[in-house]
């Protein structure tokens, strides 16, 4: 999978490069301080660092494809005992060919990072500072049959990979997707679709896979003119193997979302309940609410708010996990080009089986440099 995914993503990089094409660099330093660096439970141990990240965001856009490169490396560097030291690398790729009824599109992405920072939302599991290498592919097509009426077919192929990860209850995994969804627009301001769905876990290392197989039907609405929200449920059915050994769950799924832009504000509020693959070695019924709002009180000054809140329920036997984490910020930009920031992180985690919570409180202040737009021809 590997190889695989580097080669379509080179091929598809090759086809796309014709036409002029422009780029949006940035670099971004950060000093941060945070007194559990681990997020562990017990023994926490306080640190501070300095974060570097460059990148660029190249794009080609005409009448008929869409294409986007975005390259981003990330230096971290911190004064702990442990080893949470990395240098993280980041690629991303995506293409949208143009049809008269339909649309052919190709994303494809390859991370190489550490767990300090991807496992946040799976496992919890980042005190041991594992790499992990993720290779991704995403092709899909949609079709209009008619003013109203639409189908969209996608596939999904996903390979994780940790350097000696088994010994830290990091496992390996593949997972495969299909999706097919219909659409119509009932009206102006009202939508419907239906969606089917399949996909494949396996964790082959401990004999783990998974079968999921489920339906969602929803709508999504205008409220207003910059105001929109939408509902969906469904249902699932999960047979699967944990460590050789065999069960079968049903369940619902749930997602609500809610979004709202103005010129000064901006507001995503999400809800859902699905079924998620995991680096612990089986999927999980994965529930969570995600909140990003952004306000631009001057031409100078913006504050902002994320927090999720997250409940993660084994399916086949592993260990339940709850995790909160919230975040203010507030920026101020010096020129067009730069840009301060300053930030701060709660973070919560709680393991059922153990009944061990782990805290950790982080400070960051930081500089950013975006330039102008850069024409390549």
């Amino acid at each position: 999978m590997g190889r695989t995914g580097v080669g379509v993503l080179a091929l598809a990089t090759g086809l796309a490069c014709a036409g002029e094409w422009q780029v949006e660099p940035w670099a971004r330093a950060n000093l941060e301080a945070n007194d559990n660096i681990r997020f562990t439970s017990t023994n926490p141990e306080q640190s501070t660092g300095v974060v570097l990240e460059v990148g660029g965001k190249f794009h080609n856009d005409t009448e008929a494809v869409r294409t986007s490169l975005t390259p981003k490396l990330v230096f971290r560097r911190y004064d702990s005992s442990a080893n949470v030291d990395s240098n993280d690398q980041y690629l991303t790729f995506s293409t949208r060919l143009l049809q008269e009824r339909g649309e052919v599109g190709l994303s494809a992405n390859v991370v190489r990072n550490t767990t300090l920072t991807s496992e946040l939302e799976d496992t919890g599991i980042v005190s041991v500072g594992k790499r992990r290498t993720e290779y991704r592919l995403d092709p899909s097509y949609q079709y209009r049959l008619s003013e109203r009426d639409s189908l969209n077919a996608s596939v999904g192929a996903r390979a994780i990979r940790y350097e000696e990860g088994l010994s830290s209850g990091l496992i390996d995994y593949d997972y495969r997707t299909a999706n097919l969804t219909y659409s119509r627009r009932l009206s102006e301001l009202l939508d419907w679709s239906g969606t089917a769905y399949y996909a494949r876990y396996e964790a082959k290392d401990v004999d783990s896979t998974a079968d999921t197989y489920g339906l969602r039907f929803g709508v999504s609405r205008l409220l207003s003119e910059r105001t929109r929200m939408g509902f969906y449920v469904g249902g699932y059915r999960t047979d699967s193997r944990f460590y050789g050994a065999a069960s079968d769950r049903s369940g619902g799924t749930t997602k609500l979302t809610l979004d709202h832009a103005t010129e000064l504000t901006r507001f995503n509020l999400g809800l859902s309940r699905d079924v998620v693959p995991s680096g612990g070695g089986e999927v999980r019924e994965d529930t969570s609410l995600n909140l990003s709002a952004n306000r631009r009180l001057s031409e100078k000054m913006s504050v902002g708010l994320s927090a999720t809140v997250q409940q993660r329920n084994a399916i086949a036997g592993g260990s339940d996990r709850d995790y909160l984490t919230i975040s203010p910020s507030i920026s101020w930009r010096l020129t067009r080009q730069w840009k301060v920031s300053g930030s701060y992180r709660y973070s919560r985690q709680k393991y059922d089986v153990s009944n061990s919570t782990a805290e950790a409180n982080a400070v960051t202040v930081g500089l950013e440099y975006r330039p102008v737009q850069i024409n390549l021809y």
